[in-house]
């Protein structure tokens, strides 16, 4: 496998980790796609990167939790690690990874849940490991939208629902 490649299934595995969460917490987005999106950061340095929202994130049963909001976050990172024997801590080299906005996610809405800053990387590894096991239940939608989005780049979220579906 290229480097090319091996970079396209990990944004893969991450989209579809925060795809299928959202499937399973009745959250409705525009799209799942891999298509990569050129952004500039602070030092003018192309990076790249997928997105699950598109359009932004609607909840069907019109209430989720905070908490399922930071595993929601966090659920990138525990599909990029859903072939591990177990969803491991956020490390240091993440932040620098395809996970860095989402962990600014997750810290922004544990500050809101008024959280104190010591504990806040405990409640992200948490919440990883909570999002890490939902999808090891999930597993073959997980990997059913990687293989889609691998085939097509993007999903639309019908798409998505109709594989969720299939494997509910």
């Amino acid at each position: 496998m290229t480097r090319a490649e091996q970079f396209l299934l990990t944004m893969a595995k991450h989209e579809s980790g925060h795809c299928a969460f959202a499937l399973l917490l009745d959250v409705e987005f525009d799209a799942v796609t891999i298509v990569p999106h050129q952004l500039e950061n602070k030092n003018n340095l192309p990076a790249w990167m997928g997105t699950t929202a598109g359009g932004g994130l609607l909840n069907l049963n019109g209430y989720i939790r905070p908490n399922e909001w930071v595993q929601l976050n966090m659920a990138g990172l525990a599909g990029e690690r859903i072939n591990r024997q177990e969803p491991g801590g956020f490390e240091n080299g993440d932040i620098f990874s395809s996970a860095t906005n989402d962990w600014k996610s997750a810290m922004n809405e544990l500050r809101k849940l008024g959280i104190p800053k010591g504990q806040m990387d405990r409640e992200v590894n948490l919440m990883l490991s909570s999002a890490w096991y939902a999808l090891q239940r999930y597993r073959e939608v997980h990997t059913a939208i990687v293989e889609g989005l691998l085939a097509k780049e993007t999903l639309s979220f019908k798409e998505c629902m109709a594989i969720f579906k299939r494997y509910e």
